[in-house]
């Protein structure tokens, strides 16, 4: 508990520490203490988990059962396997005769999903008692209560991966009618190369109708191993075995016989059989909070929320041939992930980022040639990314069973972003075609699907090939790259979809800090499910483990994906790496909302006395437009309330600011640029140089 505190410590620091300096301002320029302007939003949902994470940790307890029966029952429903474990250690103490409690004891206690158990002190003096209790039984002058123990021992062995011993304690039973010996027998013999003998094993585990799972289970994972497909399909088609074949032997099985209703059957049965409210609400949520930020960035139109819905549908149902498609790749083509480097990587690019960005692009196309939704190039990376959007919910969904609901805001901050990332690289190569180009559409079309699609193998690869995945990292720098990408394409969709006249209204910063506080949501709505079923103690350790990487990937991706300066008719070269340091992404190269300003008034002062200025200023005017002038972008051009007793034009004037990352802002005092114009007609020069201009002096203006 102590590190816990010590984190909420340091977040109640850091919270503090931004409320003094906002106050200090507050004070100096008279405003009200609790405006936090732009960053309403995000103070509130940092507020707010704050608040939550307090009140969860003195009011809240893990939880309480009060029977063993239902404690096995939530454990099972929750994926909690070190529930249903404890549950049967003390069962099997009160009933030492019971075989199938000594199994799954056995089972529960190596679960895969011990992992994420409240303590590995525990895990290991469980183990510790389960070795010693079946030893002790071992020694037992009882012939029965000896076999009980040399079972237990051989299925503690199994899991523990120790076949050799596993093999010599199966071998110790006298009984061989036991129930689950000739399964495990039958693992042993097949491991240690004696196919007959474990063939014998397993048949005769059936003939005793004993652990029927297991042998069938086992016996077709055998004749998948030796490519015996024929052999398990009988299996599939037997209403009483079929439950004990694995899902995807079950599938192959299907496909090779071009059985779709039965493989869209279980198909359906296996995605709704993990499916719960939680991971459905996480999923939705997450969607919410991208399809929110994409309707703030496209400000050329107002979206209509039907069309919006009717992509993600479509999406969504789209996603079905993705499945199929996968299966005909592994098993009537034989194409699937073999470990080996150049395979998987092909696999990466030509199985999943062919397969996934072709699917994800159908609704989109259908879109843009049956309605008339999707007019400007902001339109096609929106459309593009709400396409993407459905896909992910769908995977998402699948994703979060109760065992995984520790990766909701995982998915939300790399998976939902990359899936709109690869989607919006095919639509920008359509963009470019039709609005920069106006060149062959398909050829370049064809061109960005293929870059998308690399982009998507090569983000997968370094995850799902065993050889390289210690090198996952790149993964990662992939996304933040992707990020990057996403924002320069948004912002050149932008830049074609506005013209000079339109009223550029997009705060940035608004929309940065309202990003945040959704992502936020989305990590506190996780926090909180994990504490409902597992309780705070593992609630406050998964919460603190994903802090670090989380509130990076927040903080990053809210800032990158806000920062967008649009500038009618530029285009802007693609940013693919900038500063990623925390300090970096916060003060680096943030683009400067310049068009925030536009109909703003302003005053300018005297910079220094015995200057220039002095007995022109101050002066009023109007902020009417943004200048580029040598290729910087941030000039503002000012109309003067009154004419300026200067040499050349009167009632106009240029100005930015001294720093040029800096923005002039309500209150605050900006040095900046004072610039004469000696004749207005050079503003329609489409290649101003500062030098055609005169530059008087520094000013201040706010």
């Amino acid at each position: 508990m102590l590190i816990i505190y010590v984190v909420l410590f340091i977040l109640l620091i850091g919270f503090i520490s931004f409320l003094i300096q906002k106050f200090k301002k507050d004070k100096k320029y008279n405003r009200k203490f609790y405006n936090f302007e732009d960053n309403t939003s995000i103070v509130i949902a940092v507020l707010i988990l704050i608040i939550s994470f307090l009140f969860i940790n003195v009011f809240s307890t893990d939880p309480v059962f009060s029977n063993l029966s239902k404690q096995i029952e939530y454990g099972k429903k929750t994926a909690q396997p070190w529930l249903e474990s404890n549950a049967y250690k003390i069962l099997l103490l009160k009933d030492t005769n019971n075989i199938d409690l000594e199994y799954t004891f056995i089972k529960c206690h190596f679960d895969e999903n011990q992992d994420m158990g409240p303590s590995e002190k525990d895990f290991n003096k469980e183990g510790t008692f389960l070795f010693n209790y079946y030893t002790n039984w071992t020694k037992s002058p009882n012939v029965k209560k000896a076999d009980m123990g040399q079972l237990g021992l051989a299925l503690y062995y199994y899991f523990r991966i120790d076949h050799g011993n596993s093999r010599s304690h199966l071998e110790n039973i006298q009984n061989t009618k036991l129930k689950y010996v000739n399964t495990y027998l039958g693992i042993q013999n097949y491991y240690f190369n004696e196919p007959q003998k474990a063939m014998e094993c397993f048949a005769k585990e059936i003939k005793l109708n004993g652990d029927l799972e297991g042998a069938y289970f086992h016996l077709s994972q055998i004749y998948n191993y030796e490519e015996k497909y024929n052999k398990i399909t009988p299996f599939v088609y037997n209403e009483k075995i079929k439950q004990y074949i694995p899902y995807n032997f079950r599938q192959r099985a299907h496909i090779t016989n071009f059985d779709f209703y039965n493989y869209f059957k279980d198909l359906f049965l296996q995605v709704f059989s993990k499916a719960n409210l939680i991971g459905f609400i996480g999923a939705l949520l997450i969607l919410f909070v991208w399809v929110l930020y994409l309707k703030k960035v496209n400000v050329y139109q107002k979206n209509n929320w039907k069309s919006i819905v009717f992509t993600i549908v479509l999406s969504a149902i789209c996603v079905l041939p993705v499945w199929l498609l996968y299966d005909v790749y592994k098993y009537l083509l034989g194409f699937q992930l073999n470990g080996n480097v150049l395979n998987d990587s092909l696999y990466c690019v030509f199985g999943i980022g062919v397969i996934e960005e072709l699917v994800k692009f159908v609704p989109f196309l259908i879109i843009l040639k049956f309605t008339k939704i999707i007019n400007e190039p902001i339109d096609y990376i929106m459309y593009a990314s709400l396409s993407a959007l459905g896909f992910a919910f769908v995977e998402n969904f699948n994703y979060f069973d109760d065992g995984n609901i520790n990766i909701i805001h995982s998915r939300a901050l790399t998976a939902s972003i990359a899936h709109m990332v690869f989607s919006s690289i095919v639509v920008y190569g359509l963009i470019l075609a039709k609005f920069r180009y106006k060149k062959n559409t398909f050829l370049f079309g064809l061109l960005f699907f293929f870059i998308a699609a690399f982009a998507h193998g090569f983000y997968d690869f370094w995850l799902l090939n065993e050889y390289v995945s210690g090198f996952s990292i790149f993964t990662f720098l992939c996304l933040l790259t992707g990020i990057l990408v996403y924002a320069s394409l948004t912002n050149n969709a932008l830049n074609h979809s506005l013209t000079s006249s339109d009223n550029i209204n997009l705060n940035t910063s608004k929309l940065a800090s309202n990003l945040a506080s959704g992502l936020i949501g989305v990590f506190l709505f996780e926090y909180i499910c994990l504490v409902i079923i597992y309780g705070p103690t593992i609630g406050n350790r998964e919460f603190i483990s994903s802090t670090i990487s989380g509130g990076y990937l927040i903080l990053f991706s809210s800032i990158r994906l806000s920062n967008l300066d649009i500038i009618p008719g530029e285009w802007s070269p693609i940013d693919f790496f900038v500063g990623l340091m925390p300090a970096q992404i916060i003060l680096g190269d943030k683009k400067p909302n310049y068009n925030s300003l536009i109909g703003k008034k302003i005053n300018i002062k005297i910079f220094r006395k015995k200057g220039i200025l002095e007995s022109l200023l101050p002066v009023d005017g109007e902020i009417l437009k943004r200048e580029k002038i040598s290729g910087f972008s941030g000039w503002l051009l000012v109309k003067l309330d009154k004419p300026l007793p200067i040499k050349g034009n009167k009632e106009f004037i240029l100005i930015r600011a001294k720093e040029k990352s800096e923005l002039i802002r309500d209150g605050d005092n900006t040095v900046v640029s004072f610039v004469v114009i000696p004749n207005i007609a050079l503003l329609e020069n489409s290649n101003k140089k500062l030098k055609d201009f005169i530059f008087v002096d520094w000013a201040v203006a706010n």
